[in-house]
C-alpha cells in the first residue's frame, strides 16, 4: 500500500517580512501547514511565513532531485513593474503560482519525504526541542482570551487562589 502524503499546504496570505516597513522590501507568504493523522486524532495545524527565494530553492531543490514540478511565477523587471503599478493584483498572481508548486507537493508522498521538502516546512513548533525561534511561524487563529481562569492552577497556594476569588 503507498504512503499518503503527511500534509497539507495552503497559502492564506501575504504580508511585508517583520524587517522591513509595509511600503517596500520583501513579502513573506503565510502557508498554512496541516500535517495529516490517522483517523481518530485531531491534525496539527500551524503556519510557516516563506519568502519567493525560499520557493525558488524549494523548487530548485526538487527538480536537482528527480522531481518534475510546476514553473514559479514570472520573475524580474516585469513583476517588478507590475509590483509598482498593482501590487495587491501582482501578489495574488504570484501567490496563486506558488499555490500551484505546493498543490503538486500536496499529491505527492514522494516530494514530502525530501528533504528539500522537510528543510521547506521544517518541524511542528511543538516536536522541537529546546529553544525555538517563533519569527518564522505565526498562530492559525487569531484568540484572544477574555478572562484567566486561576482555579486551575497547580502553581498556586490555596491562600493565592482565595485572594484572586475576591
Amino acid at each position: 500500500m503507498p504512503a499518503r502524503p503527511t500534509c497539507a499546504l495552503r497559502i492564506t496570505k501575504h504580508s511585508p517580512t517583520k524587517t522591513r516597513p509595509a511600503t517596500s522590501g520583501p513579502v513573506q507568504f503565510h502557508i498554512l501547514v496541516e500535517e495529516l493523522v490517522h483517523v481518530g486524532r485531531r491534525n496539527k495545524t500551524y503556519v510557516v511565513c516563506k519568502r519567493f527565494k525560499q520557493f525558488e530553492q524549494l523548487r530548485t531543490d526538487l527538480v536537482a532531485t528527480g522531481f518534475v514540478v510546476p514553473s514559479l511565477p514570472v520573475t524580474g523587471p516585469a513583476m517588478s513593474l507590475w509590483m509598482v503599478w498593482s501590487k495587491d493584483e501582482a501578489l495574488s498572481h504570484r501567490a496563486a503560482g506558488l499555490q500551484r508548486l505546493l498543490d503538486a507537493i500536496n499529491a505527492s508522498d514522494a516530494m514530502q519525504a525530501s528533504d528539500a521538502f522537510r528543510a521547506f516546512v521544517g518541524e511542528s513548533p511543538d516536536q522541537k526541542r529546546g529553544y525555538t525561534s517563533l519569527s518564522g511561524y505565526s498562530t492559525t487563529s487569531e484568540a484572544s482570551f477574555n478572562s484567566l481562569d486561576l482555579s486551575r492552577s497547580s502553581s498556586l497556594s490555596q491562600h493565592d487562589r482565595r485572594a484572586h476569588a475576591v
